[in-house]
């Protein structure tokens, strides 16, 4: 995802490693067997290494080449704005997340034509996810933001079908994508669509799906589940998400899991509800999120009439 190749300057890197190495271009060949030429072209940013020539090259330059070449494979701007995403989301203010996508959108437009991703449709892609969350923070766009996502995904899996989710593979992109549409068809109230992706999102290996979006859909489909009445699978979903934050040895989402446990358990008539709820809090607040606990105050308050 947003690979990148930055010959010139992975270029100029080893070029430099040799030269402290007080070394030149045919003492490397001479050790390493490689063609001058091929070295030369190589610092000067002209061709793609080959994987053995690195291995090779890796002995005279005294370092992994492989793993500084990885440096140099991504387009770190698209891969900030992207890993910017969940923390900015967490906000719930809606300003700053529009801001955010309108500034990360217009630095896409504008980095357009000297972008050297491998996949340059991954941009476009990026884009519309933003547009898509931009949108979906005005409950009147919710089409809208769900179109724009529907048009992301269908960069790079344009025969998408969602009853035939189990066929194809996605990237961390497309797997947000999906996880967004879900989101926004419970808000559409298409529960049934957004469970059906939800689970198939859930069906998928640890080395597919990560933790974080795991958890994530765990907590959604608790949502969901609460939203149709059903408390038991909504608690079900709920416990199964906080789980996985005590595995994975992380606070992440964790408050979110907590106050759907809390008013699952209101609801089914058990005890604990409060004190789930005040767990929620009390982790808003060891992490500083203030505007956020006064918000779960007062919906739990005004909602489900738990004052604390």
């Amino acid at each position: 995802m947003f690979y990148s190749l930055q010959l010139t300057s992975f270029g100029k890197k080893i070029s430099t490693l040799r030269k402290q190495n007080k070394i030149t271009q045919l003492t490397v060949s001479e050790q390493t067997g490689v063609n001058v030429d091929t070295i030369r072209r190589i610092e000067q940013g002209l061709v793609l290494p080959k994987l053995d020539t690195l291995l090779l090259l890796s002995s005279a330059y005294k370092v992994d080449l492989l793993q500084i070449f990885l440096e140099y494979c991504w387009d770190e701007p698209l891969k900030n704005i992207y890993n910017q995403l969940d923390p900015i989301m967490a906000t719930m203010n809606t300003e700053e997340i529009v801001t955010f996508c309108d500034e990360s959108i217009a630095f896409i437009n504008m980095s357009a034509d000297t972008s050297n991703l491998l996949l340059p449709i991954e941009s476009d892609q990026l884009r519309y996810l933003l547009e898509g969350i931009k949108a979906s923070t005005d409950s009147n766009q919710m089409d809208i933001s769900t179109d724009l996502l529907l048009k992301g995904l269908r960069c790079t899996q344009p025969e998408i079908s969602f009853d035939k989710l189990s066929k194809l593979c996605f990237s961390e992109i497309e797997l947000r994508l999906l996880y967004l549409i879900a989101a926004n068809y419970l808000d559409l109230n298409k529960t049934d669509e957004s469970i059906a992706i939800l689970l198939h999102l859930l069906s998928m290996p640890d080395s597919t799906l990560s933790s974080k979006l795991r958890i994530k859909a765990h907590g959604l489909l608790s949502y969901n589940f609460f939203a149709i009445g059903d408390y038991k699978q909504s608690l079900h979903y709920a416990d199964k998400g906080i789980e996985l934050t005590r595995k994975a040895q992380t606070t992440y989402y964790a408050h979110t899991l907590l106050a759907r446990k809390a008013v699952a358990l209101l609801k089914l008539g058990q005890e604990g509800y409060e004190e789930n709820m005040k767990l929620c809090i009390s982790l808003l607040q060891f992490e500083g999120h203030t505007h956020l606990v006064e918000h779960y105050r007062q919906v739990s308050k005004e909602r489900y009439h738990i004052s604390i």
